[in-house]
């Protein structure tokens, strides 16, 4: 069994350090990913998952060519690794299941989200979506409900209620349009 791992925004494999023995425990080979523009991955935007999500078909491919077909993969995110991981759901083959903890519903969601909790007025928020289908090559209004939607793998869903930074109410959403 091998589990690819995605961590959070600006984070890095450090957001899994917690999990490695438990998942040694059961068995599990595990292949870290460091996101695009993150530790030693290329890249100056963070697409928060929109591209990503091609990532994460990139590293099953690279996975399934380098360990084998016979393996069992399964993927796992944190944060904005959970959305990664979930806006990738419906291009992925061969994947026996997810872990998404902790993931938001959209880029443009959650930008709003943090915007309001910085007490930053919602209006500001809408030239970042302008900003980033011309500077970084994404529309930021894609979303794991999108994804969700269409995809058959099966999605644990985890998140704390006590999360101050990604609301668990998004969680919720994620799972009623799984």
């Amino acid at each position: 069994k091998i589990m690819i791992m995605f961590h959070g925004y600006r984070s890095s494999y450090k957001d899994f350090s917690c999990a490695f023995q438990y998942y040694s425990s059961l068995g599990f080979d595990m292949l870290v990913v460091d996101q695009r523009s993150h530790g030693q991955s290329e890249g100056k935007i963070i697409s928060y998952g929109v591209k990503e999500r091609f990532d994460v078909v990139s590293w099953l491919e690279y996975a399934k060519e380098r360990f084998g077909e016979e393996y069992s993969y399964y993927l796992d995110g944190i944060s904005m690794g959970a959305s990664t991981v979930m806006m990738a759901s419906d291009l992925v083959s061969g994947v026996k299941g997810i872990i998404a903890d902790c993931g938001y519903t959209s880029p443009k969601e959650i930008i709003i989200q943090v915007a309001k909790s910085m007490h930053v007025p919602k209006f500001f928020v809408y030239p970042v979506g302008f900003l980033a289908r011309i500077f970084g090559g994404f529309n930021y209004k894609y979303s794991t409900k999108d994804a969700l939607s269409k995809t058959s793998v099966p999605i644990i869903f985890v998140h704390g209620l006590s999360d101050d930074f990604v609301p668990s109410n998004m969680t919720d959403e994620n799972y009623d349009v799984c």
